[in-house]
């Protein structure tokens, strides 16, 4: 058969293509969103990293305070307002931060340690 032509099919064909390229759309779709919802977390996980570091600055500050008897009070560090309250009970010394950051979520971190007081 010297002179046959080869019947076999070469490339793709339209329909294949477009099927291809849908898929292909569906998941730059599924990652954009995906890399959407990383992005916010990592800003909220910043958000929530500096709310930690203000509520423990706030309670280290307040330990030289601990054992001289009740007090509160409250303050604005840029954004974030902080409350706290210093309680005398029986030797003991509690200490309470708490860190309310203005957002669409009412979210308020708590922070608290005791300390004996020799006294």
């Amino acid at each position: 058969m010297a002179g046959s032509e080869k019947t076999g099919r070469c490339g793709f064909t339209v329909v294949e293509t477009m099927v291809a390229v849908t898929l292909l759309a569906v998941g730059v779709l599924a990652l954009a969103s995906t890399l959407a919802f990383i992005t916010r977390m990592i800003g909220e996980g910043a958000k929530y990293g500096m709310v930690a570091a203000v509520g423990r600055g706030t309670l280290e500050s307040l330990l030289p305070i601990a054992c001289d008897g009740g007090a509160h009070g409250d303050t604005a560090i840029g954004a974030l307002v902080v409350v706290w309250t210093v309680n005398r009970v029986a030797g003991m010394s509690e200490l309470r931060v708490s860190v309310a950051a203005p957002a669409a979520t009412s979210r308020i971190d708590s922070f608290a340690t005791a300390r004996a007081c020799a006294r």
